[in-house]
């Protein structure tokens, strides 16, 4: 990805998702998650929305 890139991709940080706790460049980005149907995936993604109230799921419902 380039430095110019507007996009950002973070990946493979499971519960360590802590540490994008203080990345300031993520505070006004549209932010999406996409991990495990299961308890941990929604327990991870939780704890990102935690930090950043703006990111979405993806892929991760019912349908």
């Amino acid at each position: 990805m380039s430095r110019s890139s507007s996009s950002h991709c973070c990946f493979g940080l499971g519960y360590a998702v802590n540490l994008l706790a203080e990345a300031q460049c993520l505070q006004d980005r549209a932010l999406f998650y996409w991990g495990d149907l299961d308890t941990h995936g929604f327990a991870i993604l939780l704890r990102l929305r935690h930090y950043y109230l703006q990111v979405k799921s993806m892929l991760m419902d019912e349908k």
